[in-house]
């Protein structure tokens, strides 16, 4: 079953699909990353899987109402967020393909927000096989 959808209500399914759009995008990049520092290529590695996996952790927990509609797609558009920071950081793009055109999506931190993230990406490094997970700010 695919993971990205449609399957979520619409507040959802827009994070969800700029997921989609962003692990895409580092997939081919990883690919391609031959010429890229090694630092760069270090970020890279195994991003598109972990991007994956993020949105099947905020999915799981918004199915099984251990959080809000609002929680998830906001825990997701967070995660999205300092995602973006390190393309900018560790590849120099400002504005990746996945969102050429589109809006940016800035939310101001609140503790609740920062709290679902910190929780779901504590789930994501207990998967042994899992890819590093980012560290929140």
């Amino acid at each position: 079953m695919p993971l990205f959808g449609p399957f979520y209500p619409p507040r959802l399914q827009r994070p969800v699909y700029h997921a989609e759009r962003l692990a895409a995008f580092l997939a081919r990049g990883a690919q391609h990353s031959h010429g890229l520092p090694e630092w760069s290529r270090t970020w890279l590695h195994g991003r598109a899987d972990e991007i994956e996996r993020f949105v099947e952790l905020v999915a799981s927990d918004w199915r099984a109402e251990a959080c809000s509609l609002e929680a998830a797609a906001s825990a997701l558009e967070g995660y999205l967020e300092f995602l973006h920071e390190g393309l900018a950081i560790h590849l120099g793009l400002s504005e990746p393909a996945c969102c050429v055109g589109l809006e940016p999506t800035v939310i101001p931190d609140t503790p609740a927000r920062l709290d679902t993230i910190d929780r779901l990406l504590g789930r994501l490094q207990e998967h042994e096989s899992g890819p590093t997970a980012i560290r929140v700010k």
